[in-house]
Parts: structure tokens; C-alpha cells; sequence
């Protein structure tokens, strides 16, 4: 008797023997697009989707605000890891692991959680009384989520 073997990664969907799977494209496109900033956070694409799925964030969001804030963190005090003007820019994170965990996380509990869930909301709190903030933001994640990737397909397997 066969054995049918299933495989699921990002998304996958069964037809007749094969089964379609479909990479996840976001990591991609943030690093194609950390790249053309030289960012420092560049290592760390992978973690900021983590911890944006984890905490139902948009995926582009903590990666814009590090542009409005800090030039996609070129801009920062130095050895504060402080891409996000946390407290002004005057708080220094001990490495970008813990600052993108701990900024998101945040983000999620005193913002998201509160209705402050689109930048045009949380700009109010986040960034007063700055009156571009929100836009920039939202400019910078439509630039991430447009961010284009020359191999974009759906490998199959048949089985």
C-alpha cells in the first residue's frame, strides 16, 4: 500500500498527487529592501517578521518606523541599538535582538492594544507632535510590501 506524504511550509495546497507550496516572500523583500539602505538591521529581517507575526503586528511596521526614526538605524546614539527613538532616542538597548523583541512587543501592549493600531493613530502618542510621522511611516511599509523579487514562484512536488 502507498504512503501519502503531505508537506506544508508557508502555505500549501494538495491537488491530485502534488502538492503546491508557496514560499514565504516577506523575508526576501525585507532584506532586498534593508539592503538598499545599508541597514545594520539587515541580519535581523527574519526576527522582525518572527516577532511581528508574534505579536499580530503588521510585518512592515517596527521596520518603518526604524526609517522615520533613525534612517534604518544609521541615525542612532551609539551602542544604543535604538533605531525606534525609544524614549526620545535616549534609551540604549544591550543588542538589536533584544531592542526588536522589546520595541514590538511594546508597540503591540501600549499601542495595538489600546485602538492605536494604524501609524495615523499612533502617531498622536508615538511621535507628537509631528504631523508627517504617520505618513512617512505608512510610505516607508507600502515601500516594503511592494518590494520586488525577481524569483517569486511556486516550487511543485509531485508525490
Amino acid at each position: 500500500m502507498a504512503r501519502t506524504h503531505y508537506i506544508a511550509l508557508a502555505s500549501a495546497s494538495l491537488n491530485a498527487g502534488q502538492v503546491t507550496i508557496q514560499e514565504d516572500l516577506r523575508p526576501k523583500k525585507l532584506r532586498n529592501f534593508l539592503t538598499e539602505y545599508n541597514s545594520p538591521l539587515l541580519p535581523y529581517a527574519q526576527q522582525l517578521i518572527y516577532y511581528a507575526d508574534l505579536y499580530q503586528l503588521p510585518w512592515t511596521l517596527v521596520v518603518a518606523i526604524s526609517g522615520v526614526e533613525s534612517t534604518f538605524c544609521h541615525q542612532i546614539p551609539r551602542a544604543s541599538h535604538n533605531c525606534w527613538g525609544w524614549n526620545n532616542g535616549k534609551y540604549a538597548f544591550k543588542n538589536y535582538d533584544y531592542a526588536i523583541e522589546t520595541v514590538t512587543k511594546s508597540i503591540k501592549l501600549k499601542y495595538y492594544d489600546r485602538g492605536l493600531n494604524t501609524p495615523e493613530r499612533m502617531s498622536r502618542v508615538y511621535a507628537p507632535p509631528s504631523k508627517t510621522w504617520a505618513y512617512k511611516v505608512r510610505h516607508y511599509m507600502n515601500l516594503i510590501e511592494k518590494e520586488s523579487i525577481s524569483d517569486m514562484l511556486t516550487e511543485q512536488f509531485t508525490l
